[in-house]
Order: C-alpha cells, then structure tokens, then sequence
C-alpha cells in the first residue's frame, strides 16, 4: 500500500482527508512543514499533500527542501483563495498540483490518483 504524508497545521483538513484516504493508502500527518520534512525523511511516502501557509516551516520552504534531495515524490499543495499567489508559489518551489481550499475530495482523490500512475508535473486545478 502506497503511503501519503497530508502536512497542514488545521487539524480538521488533516482529518477529513486522513478518514477519506486511509482506506486505500497509508496516512503519515503532520501540523507544520518541520514535522512533515522530518517525516519525509524517516518514511519516504510516495505522496505528499501540504498547505502553503503554515507555521514553522512554510509549505513552500518544505518543498523547496524536499525538492533537493528527491525530485520523484509527488507533491500536491493547497492555498487559500486569499493566498492565490501561493499556488505559483508553491509550483515554482517543486510542486506537481496545486489547488485551492476548499477543493473536493473527487478531485483530490483523482490527483492523487494520476500522479501515482502517470508522471504529471505543475498542473493547476
């Protein structure tokens, strides 16, 4: 079983895509980039989902950094309306999807999907 990493400091986004994807992956979470880049390293999951904006380390920064050591882990990232140049932002530092909050879980099942199939690279939704 395939495993994803959903980093997010808002315990509710963490939740809802836990419950919706654990039957069908392995789910590692993480509320701030730091842990997530610190599981990122022990676990090596096969996707990563992460908000752009958090504390400690940015979702951007988290990228960054995961980019320069591994450039084959798929990454999708989420922004707020609000923060809509964090999706330019976010595909800039590496990542493979970028969507906005909120966005349903069809489309994030169906990214996550296709990018654990097909090579897909800086897509936005």
């Amino acid at each position: 079983m395939k495993t994803i990493l959903i980093v997010d400091d808002e315990v509710s986004i963490r939740t809802v895509l836990s419950l919706a994807l654990s039957d069908s992956y392995n789910i590692l979470e993480a509320d701030n980039g730091m842990v997530g880049l610190e599981l990122f390293e022990k676990h090596n999951p096969d996707l990563i989902i992460t908000d752009c904006r958090m504390p400690i380390m940015t979702g951007c920064e988290l990228v960054r950094k995961i980019r320069a050591s591994n450039h084959t882990v798929k990454i999708i990232a989420h922004t707020t309306l609000s923060a809509s140049n964090g999706n330019n932002d976010m595909l800039e530092a590496g990542a493979d999807l970028c969507f906005y909050k909120p966005t349903s879980l069809d489309k994030i099942e169906q990214a996550i999907s296709s990018l654990l199939l097909l090579p897909v690279s800086n897509k936005k939704f």
